[in-house]
């Protein structure tokens, strides 16, 4: 999260909250009272969503607005509360330690994100998983025209260091010199690789009904991210 603009958020809805209590107190304008409480409800939810993440279960996020008296009384300290938080946060990772890196799913490739998106945000993360491994596979189909292939044989033969032939193309990573150790490991690493992915990953998801635990299913897209970018950096080698 960025701090200080989060926190320039929650200070710019105090001010708002602030206003309107000022228009309420004096019975302002009609207008301006109304105009006011339309912005105040517009910037609610994002003021929410910061507050779930640096307080989660504050008053803010469950906050009843009053028929008598102030409207937004509740919500007030709560606002307060998360804007002090988010100032002295900095101050709180100095003295607690550091949070270490953090994982965005949104930063994932897009054939795995794209695919588990809707399904991950409804909490269905197994069939986020599956659905993201189902596309990853279809891309590599798509990319080596092997439509008789699925699995760890599909992806064996796409990362072979065999010589491409008339209907097996090859996937190569062109950023490695060809017959180097190096060309030899990422090539034989993305074949176990997505090996992995497939029986590991997508099969284990897709035959096994426990819950499965959100930190999982993330480190799950993680690999299955990583599979999507080598196919996607990958070029396609004919026998041409």
């Amino acid at each position: 999260m960025d701090y200080p603009a989060a926190a320039e958020i929650v200070r710019q809805f105090g001010v708002l909250l602030d206003q309107n209590l000022q228009l309420w107190s004096d019975q302002g304008p009609t207008e301006a009272r109304r105009v006011n409480r339309s912005r105040v409800y517009e910037q609610l939810p994002a003021v929410q969503a910061i507050a779930e993440q640096v307080l989660p279960g504050t008053a803010l996020q469950h906050a009843q607005m009053s028929q008598r008296g102030w409207e937004f009384r509740h919500i007030r300290p709560a606002v307060s509360m998360v804007l002090g938080r988010l100032e002295s946060q900095e101050a709180l990772e100095a003295v607690l330690g550091p949070v270490g890196p953090q994982l965005s799913a949104s930063g994932l490739h897009p054939w795995v994100w794209g695919a588990a998106a809707s399904l991950w945000d409804g909490g269905h993360r197994r069939e986020a998983v599956q659905a993201a491994a189902t596309h990853v596979e279809l891309q590599l189909r798509l990319k080596v025209g092997r439509e008789d292939l699925s699995g760890p044989q599909l992806s064996d033969q796409a990362f072979s260091l065999d010589p491409p032939r008339d209907t097996n193309p090859r996937l190569r990573f062109v950023r490695f010199e060809s017959g180097t150790d190096d060309y030899r490991s990422a090539h034989v690493g993305a074949a176990a690789f997505a090996k992995g992915c497939f029986l590991a990953i997508r099969n284990l998801t897709t035959h096994r009904l426990d819950p499965l635990l959100e930190a999982e299913a993330l480190e799950f897209l993680a690999a299955l991210s990583v599979f999507a970018r080598w196919v996607d950096e990958a070029e396609v080698a004919t026998s041409d």
